[in-house]
């Protein structure tokens, strides 16, 4: 089975926002580092991951990088959103980074999501032993912070993103304590254009309906582990172009393959 060839060798890959190596490099090394810093870390970190919000993942790690070489671990008591706004503009000028048109929801954002850990007396490890799956922990956090996915039909890629980082063995962190096996898939606008060219999905809608049809699909490849799918589709899915709308089935299948098979060489 091609996808799964596919599957198996990109699995292995460490997500670009994970990678201690990448660009730019990390202050810290999150495979090695107290595990509650960086789960705190990744926890901001994933609450403006949004391509309306930041762009591209890589301008997200280049934003997050540089308000931690900024602020250090006092990243995580900063209220005031005035600060983060005044710092934000300074970054963005300095590196040249392309941000999307609600950039200027990052200071909300991150200050919810230091009310939030406060509230849990800074504890991520401990607060989400409350907690039976990560589905309930993941509502938590959409009821919470600000753009995380409160309504039901969200997919709330963000949230699951963030459990696939905190739950799944390396190249994953498996920070917490949850069950691989109860993980959604994190579906964006990559993923969901690799669910509709394999035709398990009927649109590219990031959803929570399509999050539940991924989620089956990756499920009878992967049952205990259906969250290995959803790195390698990220990366295949940004290489599928705009105009998949426009082609039939059978062009979107065999665009696909082509685009697989060109990887796998």
């Amino acid at each position: 089975m091609l996808i799964k060839d596919y599957i198996e060798r990109y699995s292995k890959e460490i997500d670009l926002l994970l990678n201690p190596n990448g660009n730019p490099p990390l202050p810290f090394n999150p495979y090695k580092d107290e595990k509650n810093f960086v789960a705190m870390y990744y926890l901001q970190l994933a609450s403006i991951d949004q391509a309306q919000i930041v762009g591209t993942a890589e301008n997200v790690r280049k934003l997050m990088v540089n308000l931690y070489n900024i602020f250090g671990e006092k990243l995580f008591n900063i209220k005031e959103e005035s600060i983060f706004l005044k710092t934000l503009k300074s970054i963005k000028e300095k590196e040249k980074i392309r941000l999307g048109k609600l950039w200027g929801r990052i200071p909300k954002i991150l200050v919810d999501v230091n009310n939030y850990l406060s509230d849990i007396d800074y504890d991520l490890l401990t607060h989400t032993k409350n907690f039976e799956k990560p589905i309930n922990f993941v509502n938590d956090l959409a009821n919470k912070i600000y753009m995380m996915g409160k309504s039901k039909e969200s997919a709330k890629k963000k949230a699951w993103m963030y459990m696939r980082w905190m739950v799944r063995e390396y190249p994953d962190l498996k920070i917490f304590h949850f069950d691989p096996a109860d993980l959604y898939i994190p579906v964006d606008r990559h993923v969901a254009k690799v669910g509709y060219c394999l035709s398990v999905l009927d649109n590219y809608n990031s959803n929570w309906k399509n999050v539940v049809k991924m989620t089956r699909f990756a499920k009878s490849l992967y049952k205990k582990d259906p969250a290995k799918i959803d790195y390698p589709f990220f990366l295949l899915g940004r290489e599928i172009g705009k105009d998949i709308l426009l082609k039939e089935k059978k062009e979107r299948r065999k665009m696909l393959e082509n685009i697989i098979l060109s990887k796998l060489r």
